[in-house]
């Protein structure tokens, strides 16, 4: 029996799965997220390999179906071989026909299962559905609503028992028939996935950062699993050829400085941040210096009971932070005036918040804001980076609240019955933080608002001040006379302002 088509398309699928599973380490990992990407299904099932495995297949059935010898020489094993050559051909384009399929109905991921580790029985039973009711073809005959296509996955148990499939095979498919499935991200789109679906996330995350509410980590979206809806309601691949980077913010259950968080309370701050966020996007007035997500997504188990949440954001070159301490960008970017514009814009954009919007953030520092270093369309000079500047965006709105407002967020109790007149009316929590304005210190007694944002944003502007006259270092200057020591040797702590426990009055 030949079997080389077979093996060598196993070997090139076996490749393109393993690929997805790049700098993983954990074996547990591997086996939960390795995936088949559309696009290398398609590739590796193209129409000219299907011919050729299709072509072996029925070759081979067509051998062991033949149970008389015909002598080579005569004329009726002439008309015979020409027979089975038309037989063949026909059923070999039944075959691929079948298996690209039309509209939504493609059977070329059940097919990349069953070749995956090549199961001789699984790949007969395919032909044998594929050739049911061809004129020459003399096989089981089965209806069209009886015939599985890429749709049918996942089976059940009882999916299989109906199919007929041998119960050898049961367990193999049971285990590995969701890698070639993997699901499809829609931009603007909140999805409710499953933990036994394959989301289309290549290799190792990167952490990038861990924020109030989450961690944020850098990945990558395989080629053709990011789709944008057109304006005629079509859902097309923004990234059909090469892979989308970009920033999951992940929600989960945690153990933290300030205490843990349930998957309730999770799920709770969650849907606070998303909710907020799309009705930022739905507004109509917006600031381009306001980061909006791109989609989220939460995965559950079969119980229902959610496993984490996720929001997705464009990603960013690097942090305010970061870029204030990076030696490299001071000495590239000798042109202060893209870092005074970037600052002015990120001023609009806090007031656009306030003023236009009705919401205040209550978290900025120069972590929350991120810097996108963009190309001109015209380069100036032979400096290539004098030709490029830079956009910074406002993010990460895990503690920001509406107007009005009066939701708790875990951990967080913060409540708004904010109005013009009462610009102070968000009671806080959390310690206060090196950017914090000075009511941020206890949930019995500080009220945050508005005005909170403003004094954050005024630190802010001292760090980049700082940063523009010295460059990083003196950054770290200007944070070092910051330290404010408590009596009673109760410690120190990095605050803009002098608290009534840090000095005798």
């Amino acid at each position: 029996m030949d079997t080389v088509v077979q093996e060598r398309l196993s070997t090139k699928i076996q490749k393109a799965v393993r690929k997805t599973m790049k700098y993983i380490v954990d074996e547990h990992d591997v086996r939960a997220r390795r995936f088949l990407p559309r696009n290398d299904l398609e590739s590796i099932l193209n129409k000219k390999r299907l011919e050729q495995l299709f072509r072996e297949l029925l070759s081979n059935e067509y051998a062991s179906d033949t149970a008389t010898a015909i002598p080579t020489g005569s004329d009726t094993g002439s008309a015979e071989g020409h027979d089975s050559s038309i037989e063949i051909d026909s059923a070999v384009d039944t075959c691929v026909k079948a298996t690209i399929g039309t509209g939504n109905v493609s059977r070329r991921a059940l097919l990349a299962l069953f070749l995956y580790q090549p199961h001789t029985r699984l790949l007969s039973l395919y032909v044998e559905w594929l050739t049911s009711g061809h004129p020459r073809i003399r096989k089981p005959s089965y209806d069209d609503h009886e015939i599985p296509c890429d749709k049918s996955i996942p089976f059940t148990e009882g999916d299989l028992e109906t199919l007929n499939i041998p119960f050898t095979n049961h367990g193999y498919i049971m285990d590995y028939q969701t890698i070639f499935t993997p699901m499809t991200i829609r931009k603007f789109t909140h999805h409710d996935f499953k933990t036994r679906d394959r989301l289309p996330f290549l290799g190792a995350k990167e952490k990038i950062k861990d924020g109030s509410s989450g961690t944020v980590y850098k990945t990558n979206i395989a080629p053709g699993h990011w789709e944008f809806k057109t304006s005629d309601g079509r859902f097309l691949p923004e990234n059909p050829d090469t892979s989308m980077v970009v920033a999951l913010k992940i929600f989960k259950t945690i153990e933290g400085p300030w205490g843990t968080r349930d998957a309730k309370e999770v799920e709770t701050d969650f849907n606070i941040e998303r909710e907020l966020l799309d009705s930022l996007r739905k507004r109509n007035i917006s600031h381009r210096m306001i980061m909006l997500h791109w989609g989220s997504f939460s995965v559950r188990d079969a119980d229902g009971i959610p496993s984490y949440h996720a929001l997705i954001f464009e990603l960013a070159t690097f942090s305010l932070e970061a870029f204030l301490k990076d030696e490299e960008c001071y000495r590239i970017f000798t042109d202060k005036s893209p870092v005074l514009a970037g600052l002015v814009d990120i001023v609009e954009a806090l007031h656009c918040l306030h003023e236009h919007l009705g919401f205040f953030h209550l978290d900025i520092k120069p972590e929350n804001i991120l810097v996108f270093v963009e190309p001109e369309s015209v380069h100036s000079g032979s400096n290539h980076e004098e030709g490029r500047k830079l956009i910074w965006k406002l993010s990460d709105f895990g503690l920001a609240r509406e107007k009005g407002s009066t939701r708790e967020r875990t951990g967080h109790r913060l409540s708004s019955s904010y109005y013009s007149s009462q610009p102070s009316t968000l009671p806080a929590t959390r310690p206060a933080g090196l950017y914090q304005a000075p009511e941020i210190q206890s949930s019995s007694s500080s009220q945050a608002g508005p005005g909170s944002d403003v004094w954050s944003m005024g630190c802010v502007i001292l760090m980049v001040l700082a940063s523009i006259i010295e460059g990083p270092e003196g950054v770290t200057d200007l944070s070092s006379k910051l330290e404010v020591f408590f009596l009673n040797a109760a410690g120190k702590q990095k605050l803009f302002y002098v608290r009534n426990d840090s000095h005798s009055w």
